[in-house]
Parts: C-alpha cells; structure tokens; sequence
C-alpha cells in the first residue's frame, strides 16, 4: 500500500495538471521569467523521475530479495562500499599532502552527496 502511495505522489507531480499549476506559480507569483519557469519546473521533473526510478528500483530489488531486511543491509553495505571508494580515491589523489585536509575534503564531498 505505501509504495502505491510514493507512486501515486509522482505521477501527481509529473502530471500535466501540477506542471501548469507549477507554471502558473512561477510566471504569476515569482519574478521568475519565462526560461526561468522553464528551467525551474525541468528541472523539479528531471528530480521527480530520478525519485520514481530509485523507488521503482528499490521495490523491484526488495521483491528480487524477498526480503526488506536484506535489502536493508544490502542497502547499507552498498552504501559503505561508495564512501570507501570515494574515501581511497580522495587519499590516492592527496598523496603527500596534510593528511586533515584531504579528510576534510573527503567530508565536505560525503555531506553534499549526502552519505554521512
């Protein structure tokens, strides 16, 4: 039930009906002009179907695993497994640097891909 509901939010916000309402909003209450508007509301478009897709692929690998545990842990694991490739690229590219400088451009990295 609640994955018909994520999917039903996205087909709302990708809807013909939102995207002239997010039109309206961005041309009458905005000082937005119109290749703003345009760009604005592509954009919120391009987030919502990369939203849809993560979703859609998350329920598609939970049903695979049959379990939402696992996939809980694979989610993890895959999760830890990105921010230690990262982490070992940042150190190979700063070698012979200030150790604490590389870390700290390691985290600035993780926090604006949102890994930490």
């Amino acid at each position: 039930m609640a994955h018909e509901k994520w999917m039903s939010v996205y087909d709302t916000l990708s809807s013909e009906w939102f995207i002239e309402k997010l039109q309206d909003y961005g041309t009458f209450e905005t000082k937005l002009t119109t290749l703003g508007v345009d760009i604005y509301y592509i954009s919120l478009l391009d987030q919502v179907a990369e939203l849809k897709e993560e979703i859609e692929d998350n329920q598609a690998l939970i049903v695979a695993m049959g379990d939402t545990e696992l996939f809980g842990r694979f989610k993890e694991m895959s999760s830890k497994e990105i921010a230690d490739s990262i982490e070992a690229a940042y150190k190979e590219a700063g070698a012979g640097m200030d150790g604490t400088v590389i870390r700290a451009a390691y985290e600035d990295a993780m926090q604006l891909a949102a890994m930490t």
